[in-house]
C-alpha cells in the first residue's frame, strides 16, 4: 500500500514537472517552487536572481540585479506575470526615466529584459514585452567637463588636506598622490606597505558596495607595486592604529562609500578652495595624478605602470588631450633650444 502511494506521488510530481520548464522550477530553501502566471513578477525576479545570477556574477554586479528588483517592488508591487504587456513595461520605463539619466535607464532595462525573455521562452508570457521598447528619460545629464585639477589647484588641495590632517583628507591626499582607484586604496592593508622601500602593493580591492570583504582587482594589470613619498606612508600609518596588519586600513577607520568621500571632496573645493567650474570626483583625483605625471614629462610607459593600465594604448587613449598639451610644451622647449644654438 505504501509503495503504491509513493508511486502515485511520484507520478503526480512528474506530471506537474512536465507542465513546467526548468525556468519555472525554482529551488528555494531546499524546496522546488513552481512559478505560475499568477506569481508576482518581483517574486519571480527574486527567485530568478538566486537561480541564475547568484553564483555566476561578481557581488557588485549581483547587487545591481537586486537594486533593479527593489525598483520593481516599489513601482510594480502587485503586478503579476499575467499582467505584463509591452504597454505596461513602457509605462514603467517612462516612470523610471523621470528621475534617472539615460545610461541608468538603459542599465535598468538591460537587467529587466533578461527575466522577461525567460518568461516568454517558458510560455508564461504570450508575447515578448521587450519588443521595440524605447528608452525614455526626461532627466537631463549634467556633464562634468572637469575631469582633473590643474597643477596649481592640485597643490592647493594637497595643502588643505595636510592642514586638516583628518581621516577623509588623508584618504583624499593618498588618492591624489598615488592615482589609486577608490576600491584599490580602500583595500590596502599594512601588509601591503613596505616602509623601508617606500612602496605600496595593490593586489586586491575592497567591495565597498556590499561591504563583504576583499575582491580581485579590476584586471591582472591592476596588480602592481608603486613607490610613494614619506607623507603618503604617514597618512596610511596614522590611520592604522588598532588595525590588524591584514585588515583594510581606511575601511576600519570608517570610510566606505565613494559618495561620502565625493561629498567631502566637493565641499572642500566649493567652500574652502573656491575652484572655478564644477568640482571633480574622487576618480578625478586619479586623472589629476596622471596629469601631474605627464606634465612632469614622465614616460607614458611609467604612467601606465603606475596607474595599472594593461598597456600604453589605454593610457594614450585616456589622456590624449594631456599628451597633446605636453607635446606642445616639448616643442616650445625644442624650438627655444634650437634658437639658442
Amino acid at each position: 500500500m505504501i509503495a503504491i502511494t509513493i508511486l502515485l506521488i511520484v507520478r503526480l510530481l512528474s506530471a506537474l514537472i512536465m507542465n513546467y520548464s526548468r525556468e519555472n522550477l525554482i529551488l528555494q530553501n531546499g524546496l522546488i517552487v513552481l512559478t505560475t502566471k499568477d506569481t508576482f513578477f518581483w517574486k519571480y525576479f527574486d527567485d530568478w536572481i538566486v537561480t541564475y545570477k547568484q553564483n555566476e556574477v561578481r557581488p557588485v554586479t549581483l547587487q545591481k540585479y537586486y537594486i533593479a528588483n527593489q525598483v520593481i517592488k516599489e513601482l510594480w508591487p502587485k503586478v503579476k506575470i499575467s499582467d505584463i504587456t509591452r504597454e505596461l513595461y513602457q509605462q514603467l520605463i517612462n516612470l523610471y526615466g523621470k528621475k534617472h539619466e539615460k545610461q541608468t535607464v538603459e542599465d535598468f532595462v538591460h537587467i529587466i529584459n533578461q527575466p522577461f525573455r525567460d518568461l516568454k521562452y517558458d510560455g508564461l508570457l504570450d508575447k515578448d514585452p521587450t519588443y521595440r521598447i524605447k528608452i525614455v528619460t526626461t532627466k537631463k545629464v549634467v556633464k562634468n567637463s572637469r575631469k582633473y585639477l590643474e597643477i596649481s589647484e592640485m597643490k592647493k588641495l594637497d595643502e588643505f588636506c595636510r592642514k586638516d590632517d583628518g581621516t577623509y583628507t588623508n584618504f583624499i591626499d593618498i588618492l591624489l598622490r598615488t592615482g589609486f582607484r577608490y576600491a584599490e586604496c580602500l583595500g590596502v592593508t599594512m601588509n601591503d606597505i613596505d616602509f623601508d622601500k617606500h612602496t605600496v602593493s595593490i593586489n586586491k580591492t575592497w567591495n565597498y558596495k556590499t561591504d563583504e570583504g576583499f575582491q580581485p582587482t579590476k584586471n591582472s594589470s591592476s596588480v602592481r607595486t608603486i613607490e610613494v613619498d614619506d607623507y603618503t606612508l604617514r597618512c596610511f600609518k596614522r590611520n592604522a592604529v588598532s588595525v590588524n596588519d591584514d585588515e583594510p586600513i581606511f575601511r576600519k577607520a570608517g570610510i566606505r562609500f565613494n559618495s561620502t568621500v565625493n561629498d567631502v571632496l566637493k565641499s572642500i573645493q566649493e567652500r574652502y578652495l573656491h575652484f572655478d567650474g564644477l568640482p571633480i570626483t574622487v576618480h578625478g583625483l586619479r586623472h589629476t595624478h596622471a596629469s601631474f605625471l605627464i606634465s612632469n614629462s614622465v614616460s607614458i610607459q611609467s604612467v601606465a605602470d603606475r596607474l595599472g593600465h594593461a598597456d600604453t594604448i589605454t593610457t594614450q587613449e585616456t589622456y590624449i588631450h594631456l599628451l597633446e598639451k605636453q607635446k606642445r610644451k616639448d616643442n616650445d622647449i625644442i624650438m627655444k633650444g634650437l634658437a639658442e644654438l
